[in-house]
């Protein structure tokens, strides 16, 4: 039973150095496109917020991560400001 429980560790270690490893590519990666990069959710309830906006975003628009985060609205304004806010 021991070793079964080892060997089960071993394996979710593996994965998980596996899953960090391509965690800090990905963001290594987004970090240097000359592009933005967000993710935005929109939930079943009507809700929607920005999960992810990459640094080069914030550039762009000239708002902090944290400022996006917490107010979708101010980024939604300048991403589409003759879109009605409610459609999105």
């Amino acid at each position: 039973m021991f070793q079964k429980l080892t060997k089960y560790n071993q394996y979710n270690m593996k994965n998980e150095e596996k899953l960090i490893r391509n965690i800090i590519l990905n963001d290594y990666l987004v970090a240097k496109i000359p592009v933005g990069v967000y993710v935005y959710l929109k939930e079943y309830n009507g809700n929607s917020r920005f999960e992810y906006v990459s640094p080069v975003i914030c550039q762009i628009f000239d708002l902090s991560e944290s400022e996006i985060i917490n107010d979708s609205q101010l980024l939604l304004k300048q991403l589409f400001p003759k879109i009605s806010l409610r459609l999105i």
